[in-house]
């Protein structure tokens, strides 16, 4: 199963050769000043991954260098595991702590969250492809994709209800994307047919259209959303979402100006 997993990613991204490895120079990191990112993939509601692996990052970095250093999420904190809400809690909890800058990007899951909260029956897709363990966490049961229009309503209600205005906030503010020197970092991956500019929210979510950049495109791109068995790095593209839902490991890609590394719960 993991071969055909990444036999499929493959195909997705357009690679050229049966080897995996892409057929193009590598690009090396250049961030300013000797800066440091940890791009840390899709929690999806693990709480101990997250956990776990927020300790291993705040043990591989001198304490002298944790204020020139970027923590990056990559989006989908919430849905499929049971902990969604503890996860928002501790995202919070930690950019409040860590000395150095914290950044949030929107995935695909808490857009369609937002979408539900917005309007639930339009939105009600979101229950089958993971709400169902995230309304859970902020207390509200009984419900299924299925159940009855007024039923729907009466969930988001709840949820409205139940969230805290500091996770509203949270959800608000997420990013499409994040920039540092030649390091473009966002959800899903990218459309190499157009350029760092012009990206549109539904391939930075959702991987419509996402494959591999081309020699040309100016940045190195890191992303998660595409689960794989181990994280990947084909030079110009850095894939770190390692299923930590259900393998129990997550995984941040480590990125400063002598290369990438992982780290991984």
């Amino acid at each position: 199963m993991g071969f055909l997993r990444k036999f499929v990613r493959q195909i997705v991204l357009g690679r050229s050769d049966s080897t995996g490895h892409a057929a193009k120079p590598v690009m090396q990191p250049a961030l300013p000043r000797s800066q440091r990112i940890y791009a840390i993939g899709d929690v999806h509601g693990r709480a101990d991954c997250l956990n776990r692996l927020l300790k291993a990052i705040a043990n591989d970095l001198p304490d002298a260098d944790k204020a020139s250093s970027h923590i990056v999420f990559l989006g989908d904190y919430v849905d499929r595991a049971d902990d969604s809400r503890e996860v928002i809690d501790h995202c919070i909890d930690f950019s409040e702590s860590w000395p150095g800058q914290v950044v949030f990007l929107r995935g695909n899951h808490e857009e369609a969250l937002m979408a539900f909260l917005q309007d639930p029956l339009a939105g009600r897709a979101w229950l089958s492809f993971g709400g169902l363990s995230t309304l859970m966490s902020y207390g509200v049961a009984d419900i299924a994709s299925h159940s009855p229009e007024p039923k729907i309503i009466d969930a988001r209600d709840q949820f409205d209800s139940n969230i805290p205005e500091s996770h509203r906030q949270f959800y608000a503010a997420t990013a499409p994307h994040h920039v540092i020197g030649n390091i473009f970092l966002c959800h899903a991956g990218i459309d190499p047919s157009v350029g760092p500019k012009s990206q549109s929210e539904r391939t930075l979510f959702w991987g419509d259209n996402s494959g591999e950049p081309g020699a040309d495109w100016p940045y190195i791109v890191v992303h998660g959303h595409y689960v794989i068995d181990q994280p990947e790095n084909t030079g110009q593209r850095i894939n770190v979402d390692t299923g930590a839902y259900y393998s129990g490991v997550l995984t941040a890609a480590c990125i400063d100006n002598t290369g990438v590394r992982f780290i991984a719960s």
